[in-house]
């Protein structure tokens, strides 16, 4: 599969005179972010692209239990460091914040052009669980942490030069990336050339109705996979481009998987977002809607009490859990008091039921997708598609199936009569 990988490799020998700085420069910058950058800089403000190549090399991260999360980004990496492209482009401004007590994590880098470009390279969500719970409080808190320093390190940089600006993240890097545009001084808007989310979540609703967001709004690019889950949840730029990716599911959020056209600083493009992407943008959307600010605090609370109940700071932690660690967790969970209980069991209980009805509105649709074309045939198909909602669903579920149904004819009662 071609994917960003092979654009550096072709890439590479040419300068950015030659071929322009591009939305594959800008997705593989969006990785090369999430690397352990503190080891590259060390001490130094400023490093080249070779010299944190150099200083990542045979990274001892890529060999430990989550090595499929860092393995290709090292090699971007590797690539970069390699290639006349980029080698000597200067990386600057680097910072990493995380903070358990206040439950954010932020981290971000900035690389000058050879035309004096700054671009800003925002972190997406890592493996901390200080910064899955700093997701998980979007849902109820605007901003969060993370998006105020988002917006703090656009405005240090912007006071730093006159230079244009590029503003990129993927996944939570970026809704961040999004946020500090729509939030940032008109001046500094003015200096923004482009705005690169990768499946990145969307704003607030509040956010997206800013004079900041119209302002900004013909510079965002977005792209998303067709499975997207990430990316559609919150409100989404408009237009967003679908982009083909070799992946399935969930796993299509690895930007690694996305397909690009050969020789070309391109994406394999689709013409829209997979039914079940869709559907789960519509049960995401009526779950938030349902859900009181505090029951999704409740939520989120809750959850993250639990998972560091065995004080683990990272996924990584959690997967490694011992039998200690593991009746910690337990016990946290059958602490949980009553009431608490009954906020958690309505929160998964509105998930689950939009998610069945989103199920069932994607079966609906493609069967009428498969309807035949004479008129009327077609009508009456659809009038018996219309017959059947989600309480004839409920009734079909609650059915035993070694049992006929009160409706059943007295030919399918003895179908079920003779199966027994």
């Amino acid at each position: 599969m071609v994917n960003v990988l092979s654009y550096l490799s072709w890439a590479g020998p040419q300068s950015m005179w030659d071929l322009a700085f591009n939305v594959l420069d800008s997705l593989a910058l969006s990785q090369i972010v999430h690397l352990e950058l503190e080891t590259a800089f060390r001490d130094q403000p400023v490093i080249s692209m070779a010299q944190a190549a150099k200083a990542l090399e045979g990274d001892e991260e890529a060999r430990k239990l989550y090595a499929f999360l860092l393995r290709q980004r090292l090699q971007a990496l590797q690539l970069m460091g390699e290639a006349p492209r980029y080698k000597d482009l200067l990386l600057s401004d680097f910072v990493d914040e995380i903070s358990t007590q206040d439950e954010t994590q932020f981290s971000a880098v900035t690389l000058t052009l050879e035309n004096g470009i700054k671009v800003i390279c925002y972190r997406g969500t890592d493996l901390t669980l200080a910064g899955w719970k700093e997701d998980f409080n979007m849902s109820f808190d605007s901003p969060v942490p993370a998006q105020k320093a988002a917006l703090d390190y656009l405005k240090r940089i912007a006071d730093k030069s006159i230079a244009p600006l590029v503003l990129l993240g993927h996944s939570k890097g970026g809704n961040l990336a999004v946020y500090a545009a729509v939030h940032s001084p008109g001046e500094v808007q003015d200096r923004l050339l482009k705005v690169y989310t990768f499946d990145g979540p969307g704003l607030t609703e509040e956010d997206a109705q800013l004079p900041g967001y119209l302002r900004v709004s013909g510079r965002i690019r977005s792209y998303l996979p067709r499975q997207s889950l990430v990316g559609v949840i919150f409100f989404q730029h408009r237009p967003y481009r679908v982009v083909r990716s070799g992946a399935l599911s969930i796993f299509q959020h690895d930007v690694f998987s996305w397909e690009v056209v050969s020789n070309q600083p391109r994406f394999v493009r689709r013409k829209g977002l997979s039914r079940r992407s869709r559907m789960m943008d519509k049960a995401l959307d009526q779950w938030i809607s349902e859900l009181s600010l505090d029951d999704r605090r409740l939520f989120s609370d809750t959850i993250y009490r639990v998972l560091t109940a065995a004080s683990d700071e990272t996924l990584g932690d959690l997967v490694r859990t011992d039998r200690r660690k593991a009746r910690m967790i337990l016990r946290a969970t059958q602490d949980i008091p009553p009431e608490v209980r009954k906020g958690l069991r309505k929160a998964v209980g509105l998930l689950l039921s939009g998610t069945v009805g989103g199920v069932w509105d994607a079966v609906v649709e493609g069967g009428r997708a498969l309807l035949p074309k004479r008129k009327v045939a077609k009508r009456l198909l659809e009038q018996k598609f219309a017959t059947v909602g989600h309480a004839d669903l409920k009734a079909l579920q609650a059915a035993r199936p070694d049992q006929p149904r009160q409706d059943a004819s007295p030919a399918e009662k003895g179908d079920t009569q003779a199966s027994q």
